[in-house]
């Protein structure tokens, strides 16, 4: 089978309305309307793994069972057309195309609230669920520690400091589940607030206390 690579920077969702198929391109705002092939293809990429520059390379084991080789060269081929045109390719192109019609003055544009994903998992699992147990119809996983500095780094870094109090919410899934990086988070946070003499309210789902 012939070898391709997808440059990789924008994170998506997938989902099915009956017999039709549809992928949502975070990075661009995009929603497309996709092959059954093309949809089980974006199912296989690693949705919040990839970095921006990475390249990723098909695990074609698991798609070779439902479709045969020639069908996925072809879809294969297909989908790396659609990548270097756009697609799945751009990490923030949205926040341009926001800015560009949502333009504010420089001094209202700071965020004052942090929103932190940190658990693609949940405890409840409800079948109603439109996060679909908190996996995003995606695998089960957790932020890193690493990565939840990283996030609160950047917000400390451009947030507004022009405001009375700043807003953190911890979502997911249930964030519960991750409490190392619950606990790291807020207690960085903590130190960040001491720097400016700031003040913040949390925002938690609990459904998992204990």
């Amino acid at each position: 089978m012939k070898e391709l690579l997808l440059n990789l920077r924008s994170p998506f969702l997938t989902f099915q309305l009956e017999d039709h198929y549809f992928l949502f391109d975070g990075g661009r705002a995009v929603l497309l309307e996709v092959t059954s092939i093309i949809y089980d293809i974006a199912n296989s990429l690693p949705l919040y793994q990839v970095q921006s520059g990475d390249h990723f390379e098909f695990p074609t084991h698991q798609l070779l069972q439902k479709y045969t080789e020639e069908e996925l060269n072809t879809a294969f081929q297909e989908l790396h057309s659609f990548n270097q045109n756009g697609l799945l390719k751009y990490k923030g192109r949205i926040y341009e195309v926001y800015n560009q019609v949502y333009s504010l003055p420089e001094d209202q544009a700071a965020p004052s609230a942090l929103w932190l994903n940190i658990s693609h998992d949940c405890n409840m699992r409800c079948t109603y669920c439109y996060a679909e147990g908190g996996e995003y119809h995606h695998t089960k996983g957790m932020m890193s520690v690493e990565t939840a500095k990283t996030c609160i780094d950047y917000w400390f870094e451009h947030a507004n400091r022009s405001s009375e109090r700043y807003d953190v919410t911890f979502f997911g899934g249930e964030p519960l589940l991750n409490q190392e990086v619950l606990f790291f988070a807020v207690d960085y946070i903590n130190r960040l607030m001491k720097q400016i003499g700031g003040k913040y309210s949390i925002r938690l789902q609990q459904t998992e206390l204990y």
